[in-house]
Order: C-alpha cells, then sequence, then structure tokens
C-alpha cells in the first residue's frame, strides 16, 4: 500500500473530534501560528492549564496573540462543563488569549434502505 493510501486510510478511520484537531491546527499553522497539538502526530502537546491541569486540544500562538481551541463533538459538548471554565476563565485573566470551542458536525452517512416490492 502506497503511503498516500495509507495516510487517507488512517485519516478516515480516526474519530471525528481528532479529525478536526488535526484540520484545525494544519490551518493555523498555514496562518503562521506557532501550534501545539494535543494527541495530533508532528505537534508538541499544549501546556496543561488551570488547578486540575486540564490540557486543550490546541494551544496557537502568533506575536502577542494566543488562542485555546477545545473541539466537542454534539454528544461530548456537555460532559467536562468544568474543563470548558477552566479554559474561559484562564483567557479572561490573560491579555491577548482567546478560548475557541469548535463543534464537529457529523459527517453524513448514506443510508441503506431495502424496497421489498
Amino acid at each position: 500500500m502506497r503511503a498516500a493510501q495509507l495516510s487517507r486510510r488512517l485519516v478516515s478511520t480516526c474519530r471525528p473530534k481528532d479529525r478536526k484537531v488535526r484540520e484545525l491546527a494544519r490551518q493555523l499553522k498555514r496562518q503562521d501560528y506557532n501550534v501545539k497539538a494535543d494527541g495530533i502526530r508532528g505537534y508538541s502537546r499544549p501546556a496543561p492549564i488551570g488547578k486540575e491541569r486540564k490540557r486543550p486540544d490546541i494551544e496557537a500562538t502568533k506575536g502577542s496573540v494566543r488562542k485555546i481551541i477545545e473541539v466537542e463533538t454534539p454528544r461530548s459538548l456537555g460532559a467536562d462543563k468544568e474543563q470548558l471554565k477552566t479554559f474561559t476563565r484562564h483567557a479572561a485573566h490573560k491579555t491577548g488569549t482567546r478560548f475557541e470551542v469548535v463543534v464537529t458536525r457529523p459527517r453524513k452517512t448514506e443510508s441503506k434502505t431495502s424496497t421489498k416490492k
């Protein structure tokens, strides 16, 4: 199997959250941000934040601008409210820091219906 085929295969089998984190990290890198992404090969991990030491999915810096990004799926959105509060509080107290929550959209799946005659 060629490397390109293997790469496409790996991307298509990973979770929607991981796929979105990878996509956002690449976009930010193309915009000349220094990007750290949790659990994504080729990127270092962001530093933990707060007393609970929660780690955001992405931390991107460019000059004096810093973005903290947490990616959620529709199902996981309400699961860890304390983590979102921690990141929100942290960004509010740091000059030039913004916190963003990105919610993935579920992929459309082909519906397989059978028709009986």
